[in-house]
Order: structure tokens, then C-alpha cells, then sequence
């Protein structure tokens, strides 16, 4: 037992983090001016290597690609309107392999499907703070847009040379590239019509802008606005006079506005440039010049973190990158409220979200392993020794008593489970290839040896059950185990000193082995030792602590002629594109946050599920079956920790709910045993025993299950003697059946 602080199960947070990291590493850091490209205001662009221009126009445009490659990695296009005389950006476009994400003031869509933020999907994610829209793709980018005229693309160094567009080929090279061709240089109109991206029907055309020869009077306005002592940090960082160019074009064409205003697009523009290059800026706006409003109780910085501490993740702050950013963030000593929308508050006042629920400060909630509180945005847990439970699905993924996860494709009978010291149990796996690779590996049988061998029970993939070698009939009882069968799809095995084998049939072999307290740290075997530490699961009998799984499995071998497997790194994904897409198809409805699995994400990640689906989809014969299978353990996990997922087999895996046998019918909630004429009849240990919901076949309400496995009514169900079978309407006499 020990405390524990349960961090917010939002996947979405350490994706977010894990990307930025992996920006860091990629080549971004505090000072990578060089690999931004931008816009902003009225129509200006500055290029990855440092040219600006204007570009009036309401066309589109592709801003950045990649261009020298067999594959583009990415396209971004960029359109803009003009609203009450301000030039606004409105509509995005990207491509990120393969992803598409257009964004606009009304919806942000994701491959043509409106979606809430933040959002994660196949390496992209996107945020939203009161400030900005931000979009970091695995692949190596960032963009920012601020949801109105200013727009920002970071790129990866591994990119340089290789893009085209407004932005520019990223070579460090100004000019010659982009606006020179053949030894001549392309104004801005020609050079954009170079990229302009016209509709099938659109005919899209620039106008030209009037000249800004009348308007250098304004040049020392300029000047002057950009050496102010708030950018005195930027000074040696940014040269000014491209930004005092853009601000003389800024006051030249101001449309009766107050000049003030139309300068704030490029000053800020030259503060988030600054910090690109590693500056700081001090505050510059006043309350008479650019002023920025900001949402709840939030001050407007200028260089602020980037991401922000919040309920969900108080600590997320620490975690960033270390440039900063303008925008609308909390005061020191307060976090933003994104669980309950109050703004800015201490974060002693955060509440914590379990499961879809909302708990204030001080609430608690209860489970069968731990009691946890909130405290300030987090879980404060204390946890509580609970049972273990230990998988092997697929034919080839092991999740251990100690949640590790590891996958090896055996050819021999290996030791699942056993207890270390004693004999008490031990039970045996048959896991062998089953198909023309090597990888294609199947559970065939489960074999379980109690109290020293004395009692042995065997339990084969078509459902058939040996006692000590004799075919056995269930329910049964022998040497302290009840053995039965609650679904056409499950046979368990409960032991009376506290283990649980639960056996699936259905669509293929599985099996889950669920071991009380009494054995944490006393069991060994391919499930692991059961004393709540990961990293030791690999021990092996010498005390050696193996480095890969196929290692491991090779030292629980039951026979000594069987050969050591060897570890495999193949994706069976990348031999098939059809299994690959069928795979794809269907594995995604585990982590759909819309879909019929979505009420478990909270309770259970379905990452792995859907890893190992795919794997399995890819890697068997058939690939429905272990697709199914995949999906059923998912569901099997959901309904250990209480989440009942009705409804499922509607939209996948309809099959096996669609033909069960004559007179059955299909159930996602089976939680006994006693829907059988024996225990209506004459009731023994399986009737009274519980266990967690099963799916599966089994009798309607109102039928019973009689000794030939077929669903009567009560009223026709045969009665049980000493083990001895009397049909209805027969009459027994001295323990003599009378016909």
C-alpha cells in the first residue's frame, strides 16, 4: 500500500508535450527566426529566409510544401477576405501526411468532419488557447494562427532545401531562389501568381497596390516605434528595416483609421520575430496604443508561456519550450480553469475530472484498488491491495500481473502462471505457429495442474475439458476448482484459495488469469512476479533481469526439444496495403472520442488495444477473427473496472452476435451461472458464483439450459440425483430410474 499522485487521464496533454519534446530535438530552439515563415496585417510575408513583401489579395496560395521528394510530407495553402477595411485570414488549408485540417473562423475540420479541441489524430494535434490556434504535427512543424490576420509556420531543419511556395525554398539564401529567375527579379504580384491555387471554376486575380513613394515621411515614426525601450532586448536579434518598410506601407495605406492602429499588426509581428530569435520583449502596448482585451480575468503578455498551466495539467508550463509568446494568458500565481470555464483561479481551486465526472476540491471517489482526492487539479491516491490479472491474447501479446505489456510468438508449451515456492497451482499454455510465418502464433490449449499435480485440468480451443485425462462435462467440481460455462464464448476455472482462469472461445483462444492478494510477489512464469513493479517482470529464475521479451519466454519453456524463438521487429502491416486499410478501418473505432468505445477512454486507454489489433489484423490468416478478438479484449478490460459497453457488436463484429446456436440468444451482460436446469433442479457451487460480465450466447429469459446444451422451459427441464440425469415425466425409486 502507498500514496500515489494520479495525473488527469488526458491523452491529449502528453501528446502535446511529447511533440514539443520532439520538436526540441528535431532542431527547434529559443533562437530559429530562420525557421519561421509568416504573415500578418495587410498582406505582408516574410519568408523562412528572411525576405518580406506584400501580397494584396483575396486569392489562394500555397504557403509552404515540399517539393524535392517522392512524398509530401505537407501542404499548407492560405486565403484571405477583407472585412471592414481589415484584411483578415479565412481559411487554412493543410495537408500533414495525409491528414487534411482546413480551419476558418465559423469550424475547424479534420478530413471533412467538424471537430471540438483539442484534437489528436494520426500524429496531429490541435490546441486552442484565448490567444491562438496551434497545430503540431509529429512530422516536424508548428503553426500559429491567432484566429484573425497573423499566421506562422515553424519548420523542421531537415526540411531546408526543400520547400517551395510563399515561404520560400528554407535554403538560408535571401532572394535567389524565390524572387529571382533566370538573372531576372519578379515583383510580389508575379511572384505570388507563381503560386496562386485557383478553385476548379475560380479565376482568381491580384490587384495591384498604389506606390509607397509618398509616405517616407512616416519612415522616422517607424524607426523611432521599433527603438522603443521595450525592444531594447531585440535590438542585436532582429534588424529593423524590412519591419520599418512594412510599417511605412501600414500608415501609407491606413483607410481612415488612426495610423495607431494600423501599425499594431507589424509591431507585433516584430515582437513574436524577436522572440523567435531568442528575445524577450517587454511589454509595448499601452492603454492608448494597441490595446488587447482579453477573455475572463486574463492579462495580455508579451512574452508569455507558451503553454500555460491549466486545471488539467497544472504543471504543464514547466514542460515547454524554453522561447516564449505573445498572447492572453493568467497572473502569476493562477491557472486557467478549463474544467469548469471560470477563468483565471488559484490553483488550490482546481477541480479534477475521473470518468467523465467533475469533482470540486476535497471530493474523493472510491475504487476496488485505490481512494483517491482532489487536490489543486490532481488525484491524491491511496492505494489499495487488489488482485491481479494477467492476459495472453492474440496468440502472442502478454499483459503481466503488473500491467506490463510484451509480445513473442512461441512454438512450445510455456509456464503462464505458478506459484513460486509452493504447489498450489500452475498453469501451462500451448502456444504454437499456426500459419506460414513464423509471427502467425495461436493459444491452443490451457492446461492447469492443482495441489501437486493431483487434479489436472485441460482445456483444448474447441471447448472440450479433460479432468485428469477423462472428458469432462460442465459445470464441474474437482480438487478444490468449480469449472463452468456461463457463454458460449468463456469457460472459467474459480479455485477456492483465491485464483480465477477464465478462458475465451470465441472468436479464438484467450485467456485471463486473475491471482488474489495472497499471491503478490509469490508467482512466477510469463505473467511476471505480482509485486507491482514493471521493470523487474522479466526476472528470470537465476535472478537475471532479461532484456527482450522472446529472452524471457525462452526460460518458461515446458519442453527442452522445443527452439528458442527469436525476437521480431516486422510490421506485419507494411507487407499488405488491403490488410493495412482494412485494419485501419476498424481497429480506429477503439479510439474514436465519438464512438460506441469512447465511455471506457477514461478508465482505460485503448493505445495498446488498438496497436495490437492492428498487429493481429495484419499478421493472421484471418484477419476478422483476430480483429474481433482484439476488439473483445478491450471490451473484456472495460467490464473488469465496471464500464459497460452495450451495443458495440451493432457496428463491428456483428457476426458473432447474429448466429448463435438455435434457441440462444446473444448477451453483453452475463454475470452468473445459474441459467441451467441443473441449478434449477439441483443446485451445486457453479449456480451461486460470481464473477466479472461475460458476453456470449446463452439462454433467453425464462429458458434454461439442459444437460444436451440446448434452452428449454423450466417445465421440461430433467432433474440431477447424485450426478445421475432423470428426464422429465420419469420416476426415480431407490436410485433406480423407473421408465
Amino acid at each position: 500500500m502507498g500514496t500515489t499522485k494520479e495525473r488527469p487521464t488526458w491523452v491529449l496533454i502528453c501528446l502535446a508535450l511529447s511533440l514539443e519534446l520532439a520538436s526540441s530535438k528535431n532542431g527547434v530552439s529559443p533562437a530559429h527566426n530562420g525557421q519561421v515563415c509568416s504573415t500578418w496585417g495587410k498582406h505582408h510575408f516574410k519568408t523562412f529566409d528572411g525576405d518580406f513583401f506584400q501580397l494584396p489579395s483575396s486569392c489562394n496560395y500555397v504557403l509552404t510544401s515540399l517539393c524535392k521528394g517522392s512524398y509530401a510530407d505537407f501542404n499548407i495553402q492560405l486565403r484571405r477576405q477583407v472585412v471592414d477595411g481589415h484584411p483578415t485570414i479565412s481559411l487554412i488549408t493543410m495537408k500533414l501526411d495525409g491528414t487534411v485540417l482546413e480551419l476558418s473562423r465559423q469550424a475547424i475540420e479534420v478530413n471533412g468532419e467538424t471537430i471540438t479541441l483539442p484534437f489528436s489524430q494520426s500524429g496531429v494535434l490541435i490546441e486552442k488557447t484565448p490567444s491562438y490556434v496551434k497545430i503540431t504535427a509529429k512530422l516536424g512543424l508548428v503553426a500559429i494562427w491567432n484566429e484573425d490576420d497573423s499566421f506562422m509556420v515553424e519548420m523542421d531543419n531537415k526540411y531546408r532545401n526543400q520547400t517551395c511556395g510563399l515561404c520560400g525554398d528554407f535554403n538560408g539564401v535571401q532572394l535567389y531562389g524565390e524572387f529571382f529567375i533566370d538573372g531576372e527579379q519578379m515583383s510580389p504580384l508575379d511572384y505570388g501568381d507563381f503560386w496562386k491555387m485557383d478553385g476548379p471554376t475560380e479565376r482568381c486575380s491580384e490587384q495591384p497596390q498604389s506606390s509607397d513613394s509618398n509616405c517616407t515621411e512616416q519612415t522616422s515614426v517607424c524607426e523611432q516605434l521599433f527603438s522603443s525601450p521595450a525592444f531594447s532586448g531585440c535590438k542585436d536579434l532582429v534588424a529593423v528595416d524590412s519591419f520599418v518598410t512594412a510599417c511605412v506601407a501600414d500608415m501609407c495605406h491606413c483607410d481612415n483609421r488612426s495610423s495607431a492602429s494600423c501599425l499594431c499588426s507589424t509591431v507585433s509581428e516584430y515582437s513574436r520575430q524577436c522572440v523567435h530569435a531568442g528575445g524577450k520583449p517587454q511589454q509595448w502596448r499601452t492603454a492608448q496604443f494597441c490595446a488587447k482585451s482579453c477573455p475572463f480575468n486574463m492579462e495580455h503578455q508579451e512574452c508569455g508561456i507558451p503553454c500555460p498551466d491549466t486545471c488539467s495539467n497544472p504543471e504543464r508550463g514547466h514542460l515547454c519550450e524554453e522561447h516564449c509568446m505573445d498572447g492572453c494568458f493568467c497572473p502569476p500565481g493562477t491557472v486557467l480553469d478549463d474544467i469548469k470555464q471560470n477563468g483565471c483561479i488559484p490553483v488550490s481551486e482546481c477541480s479534477c475530472v475521473h470518468n467523465g465526472k467533475t469533482y470540486s476540491p476535497g471530493q474523493a471517489y472510491t475504487s476496488s484498488c485505490k481512494t483517491c482526492s482532489c487536490a489543486g487539479g490532481l488525484w491524491s491516491c491511496q492505494d489499495k491491495d487488489c488482485q491481479g490479472t494477467c492476459s495472453v491474447e492474440g496468440g502472442s501479446h502478454v499483459t503481466t500481473y503488473d500491467k506490463k505489456a510484451y509480445t513473442f510468438h512461441g512454438d512450445c508449451t510455456y509456464v503462464l502462471s505458478k506459484e513460486c515456492n509452493e504447489t498450489l497451482f500452475t498453469v501451462l499454455g500451448d502456444i504454437v505457429k499456426c500459419g506460414l510465418r513464423d509471427t502467425e502464433t495461436c493459444l491452443k490449449s490451457v492446461t492447469m495442474a492443482l495441489s501437486e499435480e493431483s487434479t489436472v485440468i485441460n482445456i483444448l480451443a474447441n471447448g472440450n475439458v479433460f479432468v485428469n485425462g477423462i472428458y469432462s462435462q460442465l459445470p464441474a467440481s474437482t480438487g478444490g476448482a468449480t469449472i463452468f460455462k456461463p457463454s458460449t464464448f468463456y469457460i472459467i476455472i474459480k479455485m477456492d484459495f483465491g485464483l480465477q482462469v477464465e478462458i475465451q472461445l470465441s472468436p479464438i483462444m484467450q485467456v485471463y488469469i486473475t491471482a488474489g492478494v495472497i499471491f503478490q510477489g509469490k508467482t512466477s512464469g510469463l505473467c511476471g512476479n505480482f509485486n507491482n513493479i514493471q521493470v523487474d517482470d522479466f526476472r528470470i529464475i537465476s535472478g537475471v533481469v532479461e532484456g527482450t521479451a522472446a529472452a524471457f519466454a525462452n526460460t518458461w519453456k515446458m519442453r527442452a526439444s522445443c527452439e528458442d524463438v527469436k525476437s521480431s521487429y516486422e510490421n506485419p502491416c507494411s507487407l499488405s496495403v488491403q490488410k493495412e486499410n482494412y485494419a485501419q478501418h476498424w481497429c480506429s473505432m477503439l479510439s474514436d472520442p465519438q464512438g460506441v468505445f469512447s465511455p471506457c477512454h477514461a478508465e482505460i486507454s485503448p493505445d495498446i488495444y488498438k496497436a495490437n489489433c492492428m498487429y493481429d489484423s495484419c499478421n493472421c490468416e484471418k484477419s476478422d477473427d483476430c480483429m474481433c478478438a482484439a476488439i473483445s479484449s478491450y471490451v473484456h478490460a472495460c467490464m473488469a473496472k465496471g464500464v459497460q459497453l452495450d451495443g458495440w457488436r451493432d457496428t463491428v463484429c456483428t457476426k458473432y452476435s447474429t448466429n448463435c446456436p438455435r434457441s440462444m440468444v446473444y448477451s453483453y451482460n452475463i454475470k452468473n451461472n445459474n441459467r441451467t436446469c441443473r441449478c434449477y433442479s439441483e443446485p451445486d457451487s457453479s449456480c451461486s458464483l460470481t464473477f466479472d460480465p461475460v458476453d456470449g450466447c446463452t439462454c433467453p429469459e425464462g429458458a434454461l439450459l439442459d444437460e444436451g446444451g440446448k434452452c428449454v422451459l423450466p417445465t421440461n427441464c430433467s432433474c440431477y440425483y447424485k450426478g445421475s440425469v432423470v428426464p422429465p415425466g420419469e420416476v426415480l425409486i431407490k436410485g433406480q430410474i423407473i421408465w
